[in-house]
């Protein structure tokens, strides 16, 4: 063992100095990983590689601990509560518990393409916007020279408009064809801007 880390093991340390030795400690890993022989040569680790480990488990640490804080395994179902981990979705939950499709339709009906695997990949494009909106938004977004990440309250944007769209006609293609005129297709349909409230009652 190196003479350095063997100083850094006897050293005793006052609790107000942990911090200051934790950073000490890391910055001799290298000086550890070489104390010990045939490390770098018989393939057992590369040089640094405890460092690398440590730094790879830290990272997998914070982001397992922020997955599991941000309850990231309930928005691979289809519970609609998992909407309202985030809080700016309450409002909008609220009026999907009364509208008439509460009972036949959950937020996944709605708003992610129908689908394996296209169901996760919208699922997973709408949870990245909305984390670096939620993340990066300003404290105060209305202010003189901030830039907003998305409109409070929250709006749906025009990818999730054609989702939803596809979805209505979707459930109701059996009938939706009737109400086209000549020459008209699917894709011209525009299913809320009559029956706005159907999947989220209005709200006051």
């Amino acid at each position: 063992m190196s003479a350095g880390f063997r100083l850094y093991l006897e050293t005793p340390v006052a609790g107000d100095e942990v911090q200051d030795r934790l950073t000490f400690g890391v910055s001799l890993l290298p000086v550890f990983v070489s104390s010990f022989p045939g490390f770098g040569r018989v393939g057992l680790l590369p040089r640094h590689g405890l460092l690398l480990a440590v730094l790879v488990g830290m990272l997998g640490g914070i982001g397992g601990h922020t997955f599991r804080y941000a309850r990231g395994l309930s928005y691979l179902s289809d519970d609609p509560t998992a909407c309202i981990n985030c809080h700016i979705m309450n409002d909008a939950f609220d009026a999907w518990l009364n509208s008439s499709h509460q009972a036949v339709a959950s937020c996944n009906d709605c708003h992610v393409t129908s689908g394996f695997p296209y169901n996760y990949i919208s699922k997973a494009i709408s949870g990245y916007d909305h984390s670096v909106g939620f993340t990066l938004q300003p404290a105060r977004p209305d202010e003189p020279g901030q830039r907003p990440f998305f409109v409070e309250p929250i709006q749906i944007k025009a990818r999730s408009q054609r989702i939803v769209e596809a979805n209505c006609i979707r459930c109701h293609e059996d009938f939706v064809h009737e109400i086209l005129g000549v020459g008209q297709s699917m894709d011209s349909l525009n299913c809320v801007a009559c029956h706005r409230s159907v999947g989220h009652a209005a709200q006051r």
